[in-house]
């Protein structure tokens, strides 16, 4: 028996010479073909959410490389079933070198060993898809440095994944080709900040001009992708606790010298102001004249360095304190707008007085901004100093590899907000030497540019450590292209 529509209902649902019972019995058989699909990604949702649950758990130094060799074995698996590659690589960020490090490979690139080799793989689902990803999985050494133009360093500073096959390779193209085959896909895996921790090179039988994915068109391999991008910021952040615990022994040790230093060094250079203040004050005679002025002119060198041991004494001290031990703990709200306004003028008056030359500087920043943070720190020990490096930067040209070329020297700071964040990002045009980037990127204390200039190398390590002491997070970054930027995120004031 026959059922009646009403006409509007039907529009744009039949088909040519289909009947009513006919499109009935079409659409049911489309539904429930729909909802099997969704309860199958719900499914696949909750599979994964639970092994994120449990190696959560079961995750601890020693067996963390275990659980990263899971996570990849488990990535690759699904990404090489869902793009159909023949082969993929998981490579990881290396801060310290610049560099993507290859971890692992799943597949081949000949397309029969693929077949035979993942046959499992491809039909299995869940654990046993994982258990039979570990066995073909197999450890993978590349290095991939990020001073080049190759998809990688494209990859990492524009944030977007690419697809197909570059026209021309370049030396960093080349070396992945020749190992991991080509054509080739770019997946970029990232963190809690959208920053790319990690890439993922696929090997498929396809051709073409490279094709950027932007975030909307990556949307539906999110499932694939994001929980391997939590695993890997867990698994790193682990690795990275283990080194600050060897960062805070060190800084206790420092500490402790520094302090037994510091009473000798502050007599010393008492004694040798009171030297230069006798000796200045004696009558010149014709034979005294040449030895005070010789003795004058060699305990002035002293003096300095003298001053330099106590600078750094003073700030080993400070940085072996935590920062609510260094400077308290005040929060409360202020405008960082005009906080910042009136430092920058400050800072370049300083930079000026010292090295002669007036650096130049541009606040780009909406009114008001309210941040929720200890303003003295803020003030003396997170902003004065994160802006006085910049400058410094301009001014000595020691201190980095020089100006990018077409770029005016100049300090642009740029102020905007979050949904809770305010975010302050100073770019100069000066680049940083890669092992000093690293050192800098990798929090280790007494690494500095500025040695002829009396840097201790404590500076920055102590305003990261007051960034996160008031909520927030201070980052830095520098390439040939773009410069040096330092980031600093402090929570608005919501008011409660």
């Amino acid at each position: 028996m026959g059922m009646d529509f009403p006409a509007s209902s039907l529009e744009g649902i039949l088909r040519e010479g289909e009947s009513t019972e006919q499109a009935v019995v079409r659409l049911a058989q489309e539904r429930d073909g729909a909802l099997s699909y969704l309860e199958e990604l719900r499914a696949q949702q909750a599979n994964d959410l639970g092994f994120l649950r449990e190696t959560t758990r079961s995750i601890s130094q020693d067996n963390l490389a275990a659980v990263e060799k899971d996570v990849m074995a488990r990535a690759l698996a699904h990404l090489n079933y869902t793009f159909g590659f023949n082969y993929s690589a998981m490579f990881i960020l290396d801060t310290k070198n610049q560099a993507f490090v290859g971890r692992y490979s799943l597949g081949s690139t000949e397309p029969d060993e693929w077949a035979a080799a993942l046959e499992r793989i491809s039909s299995a689902n869940g654990p046993v898809l994982q258990d039979a990803a570990v066995e073909h999985i197999q450890p993978l050494d590349l290095k991939i440095p990020l001073n080049g133009a190759g998809i990688f360093s494209r990859v990492y500073h524009d944030r977007l994944s690419y697809l197909g096959q570059p026209v021309e390779y370049d030396a960093a193209d080349q070396q992945l080709v020749d190992v991991l085959g080509s054509p080739f896909v770019a997946i970029a895996i990232k963190g809690m900040e959208e920053e790319v921790i990690g890439i993922i090179y696929g090997n498929k039988v396809a051709s073409g001009e490279p094709v950027v994915m932007t975030m909307d068109e990556l949307r539906p391999y999110d499932r694939i992708r994001y929980p391997t991008a939590s695993r890997l910021s867990h698994i790193a952040a682990m690795r990275q606790i283990a080194d600050n615990e060897r960062l805070v022994n060190m800084g206790m040790g420092a500490g402790a010298l520094a302090h037994n230093l510091r009473n000798p060094m502050v007599s010393i250079g008492g004694f040798i102001r009171r030297i230069i203040g006798k000796l200045s004050a004696s009558p010149d005679g014709p034979q005294q004249a040449p030895d005070v002025a010789y003795a004058l002119d060699r305990l002035a060198i002293v003096l300095k360095e003298a001053e330099a041991c106590e600078t750094m004494v003073r700030d080993t001290l400070e940085y072996a304190r935590t920062p609510l031990e260094a400077y308290g703990a005040n929060p409360s709200a202020f405008d960082l707008v005009d906080t910042l306004e009136s430092l920058a003028a400050e800072c370049a008056a300083y930079v000026a007085e010292q090295s002669g030359k007036e650096p130049r500087y541009d606040v780009h920043c909406a009114r008001p901004v309210q941040v929720y943070a200890d303003r003295d720190m803020a003030d003396m020990h997170l902003l004065r100093p994160i802006i006085t490096n910049a400058f410094e930067a301009m001014a000595y040209p020691d201190t980095t590899r020089g100006v990018i070329d077409g770029r005016e020297n100049v300090l642009s700071l740029d102020l905007d907000t979050t949904e809770t964040m305010a975010r302050l990002r100073l770019l100069n045009p000066q680049v940083i030497p890669p092992d000093i980037l690293a050192k800098l990127q990798a929090e280790i204390p007494f690494c500095t540019t500025k040695k002829n200039q009396g840097g201790t190398g404590l500076g920055y390590a102590s305003a990261t450590l007051c960034a996160r002491a008031n909520g927030g997070s201070l980052t830095i970054d520098s390439d040939p292209k773009m410069g040096t930027v330092q980031t600093l995120r402090l929570p608005l004031y919501t008011g409660s």
